[in-house]
């Protein structure tokens, strides 16, 4: 019995793009086998560009959704990024859908994140959130900040290999934002930032300690379920920065 058809594995459905939206990359169906970098996993991908656009499956000894996402991007963005070296272009691998052959009536194909991050209740508070930011929160020092930390999250979500730097990143981005005009120390602009966003120097530390690592080089296997969970952080983080945004300014005594 082959690792296909074992009836261990799990067969996911996956469909993307290659950034830019106009770059023609062709790769003819390719096919994988093996592990994930922990050995845990068994994994096969069949997958094609044509156009920029990807389609594919990815079949799994166990996970969900967020594991086939994360694993069939990084089997296509290895291949792209052999092209890209070629043709001296920065191509960028997005998975936008994974759905499961098994039961595909009942999934989302908003994204790998639509279940943990993009709720009906997680998007109506955002929604809220956005109209009700003042102007000035988007000119300015304050826009440079708030669109760093959108910037910043946009790639978490999109670069798994890198989600902890970009994640804390988008914290650090906000950071600026606490910073006075008098140059104070950096554990001030901490502290104040801790103080508004009601976070704490703990919940922070574990993902600071990620993105020093990927900063460094090294190579991380982070669990989807720590994944997951890190991001939630940095998307409330966000938006409790976008709440702060929205109170009338402190005047200094």
């Amino acid at each position: 019995m082959t690792q296909r058809d074992s009836p261990q594995m799990q067969t996911w459905v996956f469909a993307g793009v290659v950034h830019p939206e106009r770059a023609k990359v062709e790769i003819l169906r390719t096919e994988t086998s093996g592990s994930d970098r922990s050995g845990s996993l068994r994994v096969n991908t069949a997958f094609a560009v044509s156009c920029g656009l990807v389609a594919g499956q990815i079949d799994l000894s166990s996970g969900d959704r967020y594991v086939a996402r994360m694993l069939a991007q990084q089997a296509v963005q290895r291949r792209v990024d052999i092209l890209g070296f070629i043709e001296a272009a920065g191509y960028e691998v997005e998975i936008h859908t994974v759905v499961p052959t098994s039961d595909a009536a009942s999934h989302s194909a908003l994204g790998f994140l639509a279940d943990a991050l993009a709720g009906e209740d997680d998007r109506k508070r955002r929604v809220e959130l956005v109209t009700s930011l003042p102007t000035s929160a988007f000119l300015g020092a304050k826009g440079v900040t708030l669109q760093a930390a959108l910037a910043d999250i946009r790639m978490a979500i999109r670069d798994i290999d890198y989600m902890g730097f970009f994640a804390y990143r988008a914290i650090e981005a906000i950071r600026q934002h606490f910073v006075s005009a008098g140059g104070q120390r950096r554990a001030d602009s901490w502290d104040a930032l801790h103080a508004a966003l009601g976070t704490t120097r703990a919940e922070l530390g574990e993902l600071e300690n990620i993105a020093i690592a990927v900063r460094h080089g090294e190579s991380l296997d982070i669990q989807p379920a720590v994944a997951t969970r890190l991001l939630r952080l940095a998307f409330r983080s966000v938006e409790q920065f976008m709440a702060h945004l929205t109170q009338p300014p402190v005047e200094e005594k």
